[in-house]
């Protein structure tokens, strides 16, 4: 690898992964926290709302995550957590704000 990677850079490279239902990026929906790149590895939480997302869309939207960070040639390692209350009030509120169903 040619580049020291940045968390912008990941952000940047996610940047554009959107929720399958919500027309909102992950990032903008609060569901991915806490970036940290040490050299090819980068590491972060994906947040659901709730414990009982389906499986295929939970999936779904790690793999899209996933994909996204093919061009920066790094390992990603991504833990998944649920959201605490504020975080799931604000995720809602741009849910209703942003829907467009599937």
């Amino acid at each position: 690898m040619d580049k020291n990677i940045t968390s912008e850079d990941v952000r940047q490279a996610i940047g554009n992964v959107k929720h399958p239902a919500i027309d909102c990026s992950l990032l903008e929906l609060g569901m991915v926290k806490d970036i940290n790149v040490k050299d090819s590895d980068v590491t972060f939480r994906f947040l659901l709302p709730f414990a009982e997302v389906p499986e295929n869309v939970k999936n779904h939207m790690i793999n899209s995550l996933r994909e996204s960070l093919t061009g920066l040639e790094v390992n990603a390692g991504i833990k998944t957590a649920i959201m605490d209350e504020a975080e799931r009030q604000y995720f809602l509120t741009m849910e209703k704000k942003h829907w467009k169903g599937m």
